[in-house]
């Protein structure tokens, strides 16, 4: 008869022939490993190298600036060698990174400089001549410095005048010690070194923990083999080399070049050793050797003391589940009777795993559709905002237009009531673009706190003329209602279109509409499973409600009710929930609808509660009618705009000059500095938009009074800058009289500031 083994040594058997393959993959398992921290080591490096290429272009790109700067003073042009000095020692007292900052005629001899030297010829010099043969912003070689000693490297820009011919080179000698600073700010990772060169293959900058063994590198070539490969035609890359003590390592190199030369000014390299890269995957290979021994021993010791009653059927019959999940049904649950007691725990543990699994999918499909939704309205939004924003440049030039012919006829004049009736079309107009705008989340808003209560309860007259006389307003408002950050108009504006939306729900039958509002807390699950996407932050929210009693609205319908020009009314344009929806966007606010066919609808608007205090109302103050003097900047690229905005100022008394983009604007600017009194300028245009002119225009005369206009709502930057009470917010399209107040409240007749610009005093 032939012996059986016992199930023990079955299983014995089994975990030991399991243990094979178990090292065979653990063996492809690390080479695996290995090659993938190989790659992860080079696109490691590949960022390091980039990311000290992005600091370099930034010096590059500042030295660039400043003297393209320079190159526009008057000093400079006028060939002032003493006033330019003083200018150049100025700037190198701020700056120590420059050893020297220095004019060259075009015969190569220096007539200005931070530190003066001898009048020595430097037409030789690799950074004179590139400058002015090409004629464009040039980077030079390693050199040392003559009169300090110190290692520089040149950068130089050539100065043309009105003809076209060389007037004259400016240059800034960099020092090259300051590197160490720059790149030991960039946190490399340990044991990694660093080589910057020059276009001719000379080291400038060279970090080695080796360096104390082998010496630096500062000064000389690097290995031909390297100097090949970071040298070549490609513009970055890595490759493995050996270092000078013989370790193999990956090396990373990027070529920097300026946008108007073709070859490289610069190189980088970083590298790393074999060691380092491989260092981690190493350790990964011994720790899961050990845990796989350690496995298998303990195995073996659970082999010999199950049996087969107590795990061979409820194995199987585990198998037997889990291969039901597998195909799907995941909430299959296997029969385990007779089973012990952990095995039976294992099969609780599957079936509350396919549990999780089936709901794990359902809001899987459940948030996929709602990304969907928002992104479909997301895109709309954008296509909104920039239809709105062209067709307030186009309204302003319009209404500005009929204002001015206006203000030139007499009151009695008949063709007066035409121009009348043509600004109310305007209005009309600007009205549409404000809520498409809004639905794009980029309209102008006032936000201040604000009582949602008060804002119902000033609306409840204009809500009960809207309704038919068989459909009931009822409020209920509940006291100490938390203020909110909001715009009141549009605030005003999201509760009209929910009353009448309801009051068009209920048509002609009898019903009501309740408007109710409350304080309430929310936490982060609840707000989840309210307003999934929405993105609302935990705390406080005052909540308003629109219910009504309505013919109620189809899953589908309500999936498109935000869709800019869809609708269900036969004489409707489709922007009012689509505006509202921009609105309750731009105030963080959440949305919740509840409709069932039939039974009615209800809107749930979630306003995030703020701490500020409610402030008192302010009365308008209205004056007589002032005229202006001086001198006034209009930069717009709009030509019909830009013609508009001069007429009307022009109409005030002032003069102005005119600029069709910010570079143009900061060049006006420049040549009439001591006369300009005011600027107006429109956010977005090309070139220098309007942040960085008013950025630029300051810092040539801090206290200039700015006044930022444009067709969409301001950005974060300029809605900075108008909360710190830095610069005047005009929204396109602008009647004269608006422009007239807000001139009046930063200038007085004569022209002159009334405050200086700035955020306000302690004591205020």
């Amino acid at each position: 008869m032939k012996r059986r083994w016992s199930l023990g040594t079955h299983l014995t058997w089994v975990v030991l022939l399991a243990l094979l393959p178990a090292l065979a993959i653990q063996y492809a398992a690390n080479l695996e490993r290995r090659d993938d921290a190989k790659v992860r080591a080079q696109e490691h490096l590949l960022q390091v190298v980039s990311d000290l290429a992005s600091q370099q272009e930034q010096v590059t790109s500042s030295v660039r600036q400043m003297l393209t700067t320079l190159s526009f003073l008057p000093e400079l042009r006028r060939g002032d060698g003493r006033a330019f000095s003083r200018t150049l020692r100025a700037i190198q007292k701020e700056d120590p990174r420059f050893v020297n900052i220095f004019a060259l005629d075009p015969a190569g001899v220096d007539f200005a400089a931070a530190i003066p030297g001898p009048a020595i010829p430097r037409k030789d010099r690799k950074y004179f001549w590139e400058a002015a043969e090409t004629r464009r912003f040039t980077v030079g070689e390693y050199v040392l410095n003559q009169d300090t000693g110190t290692p520089v490297l040149h950068f130089s820009l050539p100065v043309m005048n009105e003809r076209g011919e060389l007037l004259a080179v400016l240059a800034a000698a960099y020092d090259l010690e300051g590197y160490a600073e720059l790149f030991n700010r960039s946190g490399l990772p340990t044991e990694t070194s660093l080589a910057v060169l020059d276009h001719a293959g000379t080291v400038l900058f060279h970090l080695s923990h080796i360096a104390d063994r082998y010496g630096t590198l500062v000064g000389k070539p690097l290995p031909p083999d390297q100097a090949r490969r970071v040298m070549g035609a490609e513009r970055e890359g890595t490759y493995w080399a050996p270092r000078r003590d013989g370790q193999s390592t990956l090396f990373a190199f990027h070529q920097i070049r300026t946008s108007d030369q073709s070859r490289p000014y610069l190189f980088l390299q970083v590298g790393r050793s074999e060691y380092r890269v491989l260092g981690e995957s190493q350790r990964d290979h011994r720790r899961n050797m050990l845990l796989l021994a350690v496995t298998g021993l303990l195995a073996l010791v659970a082999a010999r003391t199950m049996g087969n009653r107590m795990i061979a059927d409820p194995i199987r019959r585990l198998v037997h589940a889990s291969r039901h999940i597998g195909r799907g049904n995941l909430y299959h649950r296997p029969e385990l009777r007779g089973a012990s007691r952990e095995v039976a725990q294992l099969g609780e543990e599957l079936g509350r795993t396919g549990l999780a699994l089936a709901q794990r999918e359902e809001e899987r499909l459940r948030s996929q559709e709602a990304l969907r939704n928002a992104q479909r309205l997301e895109s709309l939004g954008v296509l909104a905002g920039g239809i709105a924003h062209d067709f307030n440049n186009l309204l302003a030039a319009v209404l500005g237009n009929l204002n001015l012919a206006q203000m030139r006829l007499a009151p009695e004049d008949p063709a007066r009531r035409s121009l009348d009736q043509a600004e109310k079309a305007v209005q009309k107009a600007t009205d549409l673009t404000r809520q498409m705008l809004a639905y794009s989340g980029r309209g102008h808003f006032v936000v201040k706190p604000l009582d949602l209560n008060h804002v119902v309860s000033e609306m409840t007259h204009l809500l009960q003329v809207t309704l038919s006389k068989k459909t009931d307003l009822d409020l209920d408002l509940a006291p100490a209602l938390p203020p909110v950050l909001a715009d009141a108009a549009q605030i005003q504006q999201v509760v009209l279109n929910l009353v009448t939306n309801a009051a068009e729900a209920i048509g002609q039958e009898e019903g009501s509409i309740t408007v109710r509002t409350l304080g309430e807390d929310f936490d982060r699950p609840q707000l989840e499973a309210l307003c999934p996407t929405q993105g609302l932050a935990a705390g406080r929210y005052a909540v308003l409600e629109v219910t009504d009693t309505g013919c109620g609205m189809g899953p589908e319908l309500v999936e498109r009710i935000f869709d800019p020009f869809f609708t269900t009314k036969s004489m409707g344009h489709g922007l009012g929930l689509s505006a509202m929806h921009g609105i309750l966007k731009a105030h963080q606010a959440g949305m919740v609808i509840r409709s069932v066919p039939g039974a009615g609808t209800t809107f749930r608007i979630l306003f995030p509660a703020t701490e500020e205090p409610l402030q008192p109302p302010q009365l308008e103050d209205s004056g007589p009618r002032q005229v202006f003097q001086g001198l006034v900047l209009v930069a717009d690229d709009e030509p019909m705009v830009l013609d508009f905005a001069a007429s009307a100022l022009e109409s005030m008394g002032f003069d102005v000059i005119r600029a069709r983009d910010g570079a143009e604007a900061v060049v006006r600017f420049l040549d009439h500095r001591d006369r300009i009194r005011l600027v107006l300028l429109d956010l977005t245009m090309p070139r220098m938009d309007g942040i960085e002119t008013f950025t630029e225009l300051r810092r040539l005369q801090p206290g200039l009074p700015i006044i930022l206009s444009s067709g969409y709502d301001t950005d974060a930057a300029a809605r900075d800058l108008v909360a710190q009470g830095q610069v005047q917010f005009l929204p396109k399209p602008y009647p004269v009289r608006e422009l007239r107040k807000l001139v009046g409240e930063v200038l007085d007749p004569g022209g002159n500031p009334l405050r200086s610009p700035g955020p306000p005093s302690p004591e205020a």
